[in-house]
């Protein structure tokens, strides 16, 4: 893969390489994915697009996907506390080990952090291997 010498060259997938096309989306981690949706569909111009969260099956998380062009995010939260090391907690006893896993990763990824930036997801083309090379 290629790097671009000007700055504004890099926006040019061809620049990049052929595999390369562009971003397909940022995931966060926060701790009220609601209200951080409603902030960036009423203050900068977001749309939603979807939804997942106890209404959908989701009993541990909630993500709410919006868009704003070319820019998508998608926002995930904990919708219960984080798991312990008691077995008490009814909430988690139907929780899978990478439900747990997940929860636990979020919680601990706010403590250290607060809201921010988890991941960010490219749209390559072919084998993602060849975006790698």
């Amino acid at each position: 893969m290629t790097v671009a010498n000007n700055p504004e060259e890099a926006i040019f997938p061809t620049d990049l390489g052929p595999e390369y096309v562009g971003f397909d989306h940022i995931h966060w981690y926060v701790g009220n994915p609601k209200q951080a949706a409603s902030y960036y569909i009423t203050r900068m111009g977001f749309a939603p697009i979807a939804y997942r969260g106890p209404e959908t099956g989701s009993q541990f998380l909630a993500s709410y996907v919006i868009a704003n062009g070319a820019a998508v995010f998608v926002l995930t939260g904990p919708v219960c506390e984080p798991p312990g090391e008691d077995e008490s907690n009814n909430v988690l006893q139907h929780a899978t080990k990478e439900e747990r896993a997940t929860l636990a990763a979020i919680h601990e990824h706010l403590t250290r952090h607060g809201d921010g930036v988890v991941d960010v997801a490219f749209r390559v083309t072919g084998k993602v291997d060849n975006a790698w090379k």
